[in-house]
């Protein structure tokens, strides 16, 4: 008599993350493709100019806290590598993230933005 009720809250707890998954990933689907996109040709081309405009100009903003680190992460690169720093420091001061890699991340890019380096991002 037990194991019935406790079946039916296990599955309906998968279900529910599950679902909760699903959704999750769906919200974002559009700016993930959009500025994949944007990367890929990045990528491809090295241009920071054409990095910029395409970044300044996604049609599909982020939803989730994760695409929103990552818009600001490749805002504040394309913003470096054309010679405006203070905007670029600013798009860093915007990733918010409890990640210890990713928080070294943006501090060494913070630390050579702030030095004023010549590297490749």
């Amino acid at each position: 008599m037990v194991f019935v009720p406790v079946l039916a809250a296990v599955i309906h707890f998968i279900l529910y993350v599950a679902v909760g998954l699903y959704l999750d990933k769906r919200k974002d689907r559009h700016f993930v493709k959009e500025y994949n996109q944007i990367l890929e040709a990045y990528n491809e081309t090295d241009n920071a100019e054409i990095f910029l405009h395409d970044l300044s100009n996604i049609k599909n903003p982020s939803k989730t806290a994760q695409s929103a680190n990552a818009f600001n992460f490749s805002m504040s690169t394309a913003l470096y590598k054309n010679n405006r720093k203070e905007e670029a420091l600013s798009y860093l001061y915007k990733v918010n993230t409890s990640d210890n890699d990713l928080q070294k991340v943006i501090e060494e890019q913070r630390k050579m933005i702030e030095d004023g380096e010549v590297t490749s991002i």
